[in-house]
């Protein structure tokens, strides 16, 4: 065994337990729940699963009708990720499409079955190729706004501003 395999070996559970709060803490979000003190991985979840839901609500919908138990998330979550390639995108797709099976009587229920499968099949990759839920946070990081960017570049320019007038002030005087 080489170090590598046996940090991550020690670090699976880890993030398994990330994940399956993750879970938790997502279905407790789409139900309506205080969020207060969530951890920020949580959030970045949270935020692009309701982009998500709002971009392909109708894809989540047509979805949705051929769906008879909650059970059969497991079956479409496969669907998602059957031909071996897992990333980033494609696991957010399918927290989003749980929480938009989720509702206040089958709660529980998604938590377990997301959580499950989470764990099974997305926690090894979550760990070896996506570097960890810290890696999903930098990933999908929070934009700045368009305000903020605004205010750096005026900041930016108005720095250069002054530089070049106190330059110029300087090579004035030592002529």
């Amino acid at each position: 065994m080489n170090i590598r395999s046996v940090y991550l070996s020690e670090r699976k559970p880890v993030t398994m337990a990330i994940t399956r709060i993750t879970c938790r803490e997502l279905a407790r979000a789409v139900c309506g729940n205080d969020m207060s003190g969530t951890k920020s991985h949580v959030e970045t979840m949270l935020r692009i699963v309701s982009s998500l839901r709002d971009k392909h609500s109708i894809y989540f919908n047509a979805v949705l009708k051929k769906v008879v138990e909650c059970k059969d998330f497991t079956v479409i979550a496969e669907k998602v990720i059957a031909d071996d390639i897992i990333n980033w995108g494609r696991i957010a797709t399918i927290y989003a499409f749980a929480a938009h099976m989720t509702t206040k009587d089958n709660q529980s229920e998604m938590i377990v079955l997301l959580s499950d499968f989470a764990c099974s099949r997305l926690a090894s990759w979550i760990e070896t190729n996506g570097g960890g839920w810290t890696a999903f946070d930098q990933i999908f990081a929070q934009p700045e706004s368009t305000e903020s960017l605004i205010w750096k570049g005026l900041f930016a320019k108005m720095t250069f501003g002054v530089l070049a007038a106190v330059t110029y002030g300087f090579l004035r005087f030592i002529r």
